[in-house]
């Protein structure tokens, strides 16, 4: 075992949420670290927009612009459970981005602030006491983790608070054993960066849409351009209902709905699986984006609820990390799910699948 560094706060994840989370803390002062069980980002597009309100939430720091320079397109349009809406009367966009060039800029700033990204560095264990939580981690082996040399023997880290950023199959949810009660998944998809056959070329701004394909026995795909010759698919038909969450994707499967498909970049499965948790703080141990809540990609609002989430922890946090008996991360965020952050669980299902209806989904709605 390593030394024990102190920190306030330590964030576990190092996607969007836990990186901005950071950031915010880094601006107000409070000392922070970044742990991330990646040796390094995966250069994957994954998420590939920013709804506006995260937009203005980056803007209020000072940080769209630069992001705003590395982005595919600006949509002025968007959905509500199928239906169009027109964002151009409240003067906001969707930003069509690459999580993965987010994250670059994210972890940049971090530097730049001295705040540092731990990288190679998985939590293994999780001691929340009533004064400080202590935090394990430990370099990964197998699968396509890579080692840190500096991690290997485990290291302990000393913090006030622990915020896990660490997604959707949160292993610090794990480790304290919580409920993540919700709605088991109903209907299956694939999201890939794919190549194609036949490219159409870099898009044309303003051209960003998702052109869809029916076929005769219901699947439903829909391609859009990225860059540098890759393309963003999504299928969801009868053979994907037929698979399990960890059935590798292949190319047969992807041609068979479109078959245009060259390479596969990327492959992954999705479902409109919706949980969350009772409640987002545990003593010290709190939870951001898909840690607290998970709903189904197409409902596009992952980045924003998380971007919520983290920049409300932020605000309440700094200076406030002695959790004295009226600090309000003690107090009022004890419930911390409000009326509004409920809903992801129940209405995101409608909000997603209404873009994609087809005759086998319709029938088990």
């Amino acid at each position: 075992m390593t030394g024990t560094p102190s920190y306030e706060v330590v964030v576990a994840g190092g996607g969007p949420t836990g990186l901005l989370l950071a950031n915010e803390l880094a601006l107000a002062g409070v000392s922070t670290v970044v742990v991330e069980r990646l040796a390094a980002r995966t250069g994957q597009s994954k998420a590939l927009n920013l709804q506006p309100r995260s937009a203005q939430i980056l803007d209020l720091r000072g940080m769209l612009e630069p992001i705003r320079k590395r982005a595919i397109d600006e949509l002025p349009a968007g959905h509500f459970a199928g239906i169009e809406l027109d964002y151009a009367p409240w003067g906001e966009h969707q930003i069509g981005i690459p999580q993965a060039r987010v994250e670059e800029y994210l972890e940049r700033r971090l530097t730049e602030r001295g705040v540092p990204v731990r990288r190679g560095s998985a939590v293994v264990a999780v001691d929340a006491g009533p004064d400080e939580v202590v935090v394990r981690t430990e370099a990964p082996t197998g699968g396509d983790r890579i080692d840190t040399a500096d991690d290997t023997g485990g290291t302990e880290l000393h913090c006030r608070y622990l915020v896990a950023c660490d997604g959707g199959r949160s292993t610090v949810r794990s480790l304290l054993g919580l409920r993540f009660p919700g709605r088991d998944a109903r209907m299956s998809a694939v999201v890939a960066d794919v190549t194609l056959t036949e490219p159409d070329g870099e898009p044309a701004a303003g051209s960003w849409r998702l052109p869809r394909f029916d076929r005769p026995d219901g699947t439903v795909a829909e391609v859009l351009p990225l860059t540098d010759g890759v393309y963003r698919a999504v299928v969801a038909g009868p053979e994907q209902q037929t698979l399990p969450r960890e059935a590798p994707v292949t190319l047969d499967e992807l041609r068979r709905a479109l078959p245009a498909v060259a390479t596969i970049r990327w492959a992954s499965r999705f479902t409109d699986a919706s949980r969350q948790l009772e409640r987002y703080r545990h003593g010290r141990v709190l939870f951001a984006g898909d840690a607290a809540h998970i709903h189904s990609p197409p409902a596009a609002r992952a980045s924003t609820w998380a971007c919520r989430t983290r920049s409300t922890w932020a605000g309440r946090s700094p200076r406030r990390c002695g959790a004295t008996p009226r600090c309000s991360t003690r107090t009022t965020r004890s419930g911390i799910r409000s009326p509004r952050g409920c809903w992801p669980v129940p209405g995101r299902r409608g909000c997603c699948w209404c873009r994609i209806r087809t005759s086998w989904r319709c029938a088990s709605w």
